[in-house]
């Protein structure tokens, strides 16, 4: 998958949960993506309120803490769906300096993901990505997708 998509397939990712064998069908490859732009998705309501300071995080800092937690939402996204779905879910952040999440909203969903919204807002609250260089406020825009099995 690319990096540059800052996306963490779960469910049926490019890796099996149980057994890390690639998955039926991987996902599609893009031509050329963009880098990623933390706040490119972010609500400009969000932004004003939690304006980004100097801290910075790479995109594979975020990557990694999304993976440390992966099997915690796979675990919500199999309870709260009893039926097999897929989608996306776009989270916009606010952590703080000391990796705290200080704000969490689910800011774009395809319908067969509403239900997961709010669990998976709470889960990510508890997240902590550690310190950073820098001051202020670290906003961002993480998409989260599900494939289908």
């Amino acid at each position: 998958m690319n990096r540059a998509l800052a996306c963490l397939a779960l469910a049926a990712c490019s890796l099996c949960l149980a057994c890390a064998a690639p998955a039926s069908k991987p996902a599609p490859a893009l031509e050329e993506a963009p880098p990623w732009e933390p706040t490119r998705d972010v609500p400009e309501q969000l932004l004003a309120a939690y304006p980004p300071g100097s801290q910075q995080r790479s995109l594979a800092d975020v990557e990694s803490v999304f993976a440390l937690h992966k099997q915690a939402i796979t675990r919500e996204f199999e309870r709260r769906l009893r039926r097999p779905a897929s989608g996306i879910l776009v989270l916009s952040l606010v952590l703080s300096n000391t990796g705290a999440v200080e704000f969490v909203q689910v800011t774009a969903a395809t319908s067969d993901l509403l239900a997961l919204s709010k669990p998976v807002e709470a889960l990510v609250r508890s997240f902590d990505f550690g310190p950073a260089p820098g001051s202020g406020h670290f906003v961002f825009s993480y998409p989260i997708i599900f494939l289908p099995h």
